[in-house]
C-alpha cells in the first residue's frame, strides 16, 4: 500500500494537465470544467494521508501497513 500512496503522491499538477487536454471534444467538458478538475483532483492526491487517517486505513501519514 505504500507503493501505491506514494504514487499518489507524486503525480504533478502538469500529468494531470496533460490528461485533461486529452479529453475528446465530443465530452463538451469546458476548459474552466477541466481546470477545476485538474484542481480538485491534485487536492486529492496530496491529502492522501488525511483522507487514509479518516478512513482508519493503515498507511496514512507514513505509518506502519
Amino acid at each position: 500500500m505504500n507503493k501505491f500512496i506514494n504514487k499518489i503522491k507524486n503525480i504533478d499538477k502538469e500529468f494531470i494537465n496533460n490528461i485533461m487536454k486529452n479529453i475528446p471534444n465530443d465530452w463538451n467538458v469546458s476548459d474552466k470544467e477541466k481546470i477545476l478538475l485538474t484542481n480538485y483532483i491534485y487536492n486529492r492526491f496530496n491529502r492522501v494521508d488525511e483522507i487514509l487517517n479518516l478512513l482508519n486505513i493503515k498507511g496514512g501519514d507514513n505509518s506502519d501497513i
